[in-house]
């Protein structure tokens, strides 16, 4: 994760076509991606959709600021979100994890 000037660039790992729906799995430290799921099969644009719709959901900001900016025919994909700080998406993010501060 990195700072990009009006907001934050966000690596990841997709796996798309998922049972499970859209969800962050894990970390990958050897690729150094966060690793997520979508339901959407990766055909016509479904599963970068459904990624962007993910990311703006967990980290609590409209979809309209999640932009995916690179890797949209690649199963690694970076994004940048607009008008979000490094530590609140790294907050966020381990929120939804089940790993961050409010875990009992």
């Amino acid at each position: 994760m990195t700072e990009e000037g009006d907001g934050v660039g966000i690596l990841l790992e997709v796996s798309p076509g998922s049972r499970r729906g859209a969800a962050i799995t894990g970390y990958n430290p050897w690729r150094r991606r966060i690793q997520c799921t979508v339901s959407a099969p990766p055909r016509g644009g479904k599963a970068n959709r459904d990624l962007v719709a993910l990311m703006a959901d967990i980290l609590s900001v409209p979809a309209s600021a999640v932009t995916l900016a690179s890797g949209a025919a690649s199963r690694e994909k970076r994004v940048h979100v607009r008008n979000l700080s490094e530590g609140k998406a790294l907050a966020r993010l381990h929120a939804a994890a089940g790993d961050g501060p409010d875990r009992a």
